[in-house]
Order: structure tokens, then sequence, then C-alpha cells
């Protein structure tokens, strides 16, 4: 008894068939799960996703706000900086001055 190659080529292709179409089956069946889950999550936070959906504007509209205003903060701490650094340089030079007149009155009074 022989088989013939084209009749065992078809069983091959046949069962073949058969199991890529049980995998698809399978597949189909968790994807419509899936789907159903993401359906009934939607459907239970639709209240809460609608609310994100209407404060985001606002959110965004803040932090923009806030940007500004951190920015405008930042302007003025560099602007106080350097006014203190300036002032600095000039009390130093100020209390260079001034040691070197207490330096001259000193040697007056010494001779």
């Amino acid at each position: 008894m022989y088989i013939n190659v084209y009749t065992l080529f078809c069983v091959l292709l046949g069962i073949l068939g058969v199991v890529a179409l049980i995998f698809l089956i399978i597949l189909l069946k968790r994807m419509c799960n899936f789907m159903y889950k993401v359906n009934k999550f939607l459907d239970s936070n639709s209240k809460n996703i609608s609310s994100v959906t209407e404060e985001l504007p606002k959110v965004v509209k803040n932090a923009g706000e806030m940007t500004e205003n951190f920015n405008m903060v930042s302007e003025a701490a560099v602007e106080v900086t350097s006014s203190i650094i300036d002032k600095k340089e000039n009390m130093a030079s100020d209390f260079k001055i001034l040691t070197e007149v207490l330096k001259i009155i000193l040697n007056m009074f010494k001779k």
C-alpha cells in the first residue's frame, strides 16, 4: 500500500488549515473579549473622561500662566542679583577708601 504524495500534501495542508483556523478563532475571541473590556471600561469611566477633557484646557492655561510667572520671577531674581553684585563692588571700593582714610588719620596722630 502506497500513499500518493499529492494526497499526503493535501491532507497536511488540510490539517494546517484547520490548525490555522483554530488559532484564528482563538485570536478573534480574545480580541472580542479585549474590545468588550475596553468598551466596559470606557462606559464605566465616561463621566471621569468627560470631566478630564473639560478641565484639560484650564490646566494647560494655568501651566502657561505659571510658566510666565516663573519667567518673570527669574528675570527679577537676575536683576536683583546683578544689583547686589554692583552694590557689593561699590561697598568694597568704599570700604577700601575708608580704610585708606583711616590709615592717613592714624598716621597723622602718630606723628
